[in-house]
């Protein structure tokens, strides 16, 4: 996958000269539509109408765009290099499938986990504990199928997270924990009496990749996931919403590995219009929050001096504007009721 990602950026070179920008419509270049375009380019098909038509999925409502992008001046040239870097690409994906095949039969010929005599399960209250977690090679597949339904996740993701975490859970003890562990939580820098942010920190940086990708995926998903990327990228950067996004993603993974039996269920992108109440925002501010209010005084009242200011305010700097408590104020012989202005 990160050859795939490397090669793709390799290749943008010649696809600039080429002023073929299929990566700015198309997420994934080297995905069934992307393919299929580059493989008609390679053949000697230039019209952009035609590559356009090439499309596949939700890839055709935006051939508009796709044949502005294949509009350019690819010769044979590009050709010939474009050639050897999808047979390259080929390979490299023929040797990942090998190797990712005899990782399963190793992981197939495991023996099974002993279990506990003394018994126990996966810890609570954050104090780690003995675990029942089959980590053995059914347990590993289970978990690696459940993993699968998280929205942006994929098996070689899911295999390479369970590569650096593992299965039992019991080891970290809370989710906050494998957070903290993981280093995808911001950090709390504290200096006197002053307390402030800063970066997540470096931390496993496999591991941080997988999320990474994962948190990519889920945000252009029609998921809770992807909503909560859309609530979050109104008041912070991308980048600091996908962080916050693979924390999510982190929290959901120590779940599902930590009760075997759990399976994932979506939230729903109206989760959070659903969970607000109707009725308490129908309900009128407190009186205190409307503004001032007017309160209507006896004739017989005397007008009082205003409470004095505490100690903490600086009268120096309000010399100039004296308050009507620095001056004897008297009530006039013959007034109406007065209005007091009582402030919030």
């Amino acid at each position: 996958m990160v050859v795939s990602h490397l090669h793709s950026n390799i290749s943008a070179s010649w696809r600039t000269d080429a002023l073929i920008k299929i990566s700015s419509v198309l997420t994934d270049v080297h995905g069934a539509s992307g393919r299929a375009m580059l493989e008609a380019l390679i053949a000697g098909q230039r019209d952009p109408k035609i590559l356009a038509e090439l499309a596949r999925g939700r890839a055709r409502a935006r051939r508009v765009e796709l044949e502005a992008a294949c509009s350019g001046r690819f010769t044979d040239h590009h050709a010939r290099l474009a050639r050897l870097l999808l047979d390259q690409i080929d390979q490299l994906g023929k040797h990942i499938d090998t190797v990712t095949t005899l990782l399963d039969e190793a992981i197939a010929a495991l023996p099974a986990p002993v279990p506990d005599p003394t018994g126990g399960s996966t810890a609570d209250a954050g104090t780690p504990g003995p675990s029942t977690v089959d980590t053995g090679p059914a347990g590993y597949a289970c978990a690696v199928e459940r993993l699968c339904q998280i929205p942006g996740a994929g098996p070689d993701s899911v295999r390479a997270v369970i590569g650096e975490i593992g299965l039992d859970m019991s080891v970290f003890g809370t989710a906050r924990r494998l957070c903290s562990w993981a280093k995808v939580c911001p950090r709390t820098v504290e200096s006197g009496h002053k307390k402030g942010r800063a970066r997540t920190g470096k931390g496993n940086r496999y591991l941080k990749a997988a999320l990474g990708q994962m948190a990519v995926g889920a945000a252009k998903t029609d998921t809770f996931l992807s909503e909560r990327y859309r609530r979050l990228v109104k008041r912070m950067p991308k980048a600091k919403a996908r962080a916050a996004l693979a924390r999510s993603i982190l929290v959901i993974i120590f779940q599902l590995l930590d009760d075997p039996t759990a399976e994932f269920a979506d939230l729903g992108t109206d989760f959070y219009t659903r969970r607000i109440d109707k009725d308490r925002r129908a309900q009128p501010a407190h009186p205190s929050a409307a503004g001032p209010r007017l309160h209507r005084r006896p004739h017989s009242c005397r007008l009082t001096a205003a409470t004095p200011r505490p100690p903490s305010i600086d009268r120096g700097r309000l010399a100039m504007f004296p308050l009507a408590g620095d001056f004897p104020v008297r009530s006039p012989p013959a007034c109406r009721d007065r209005v007091a202005l009582v402030g919030m």
